[in-house]
């Protein structure tokens, strides 16, 4: 059984490119969408290797505070899935490449973005 997509939901590792439309309401953020412009909710299987999901974890302001926090979720794809997923969104935002957050074979999910040294270009 493969899931691509239904409605608002898609498997980007297995998703049709030409169904992904591309949204950018401002200068730092970019959606991936439907053609009903509606946004798109990624649903991929990984193996976790660690989750903040259940716990707050400190990241600090840009003044040196740290009372912001965040989630986040470390995961190994399945090797094809690996590859397809940096395809799939290189197509649907017509880059070359890709720079993802990853710890070792781990790509990391995070509610806030923070860029670390050691982050690879895909």
């Amino acid at each position: 059984m493969v899931f691509a997509n239904d409605g608002r939901y898609m498997n980007p590792s297995r998703v049709d490119p030409a169904l992904v439309y591309t949204h950018k309401p401002w200068s730092s953020a970019t959606f991936l969408c439907t053609h009903q412009s509606a946004t798109y909710i990624c649903i991929s299987v990984l193996y976790c290797r660690t989750s903040s999901l259940t716990s707050l974890i400190p990241s600090p302001t840009k003044r040196g505070g740290s009372q912001n926090f965040h989630k986040s979720i470390q995961g190994v794809f399945h090797s094809v899935d690996s590859e397809r997923l940096p395809s799939m969104i290189c197509m649907a935002l017509r880059t070359d490449t890709l720079k993802a957050p990853m710890k070792g074979n781990a790509m990391v999910f995070s509610t806030r973005v923070t860029y670390e040294p050691g982050w690879l270009n895909l």
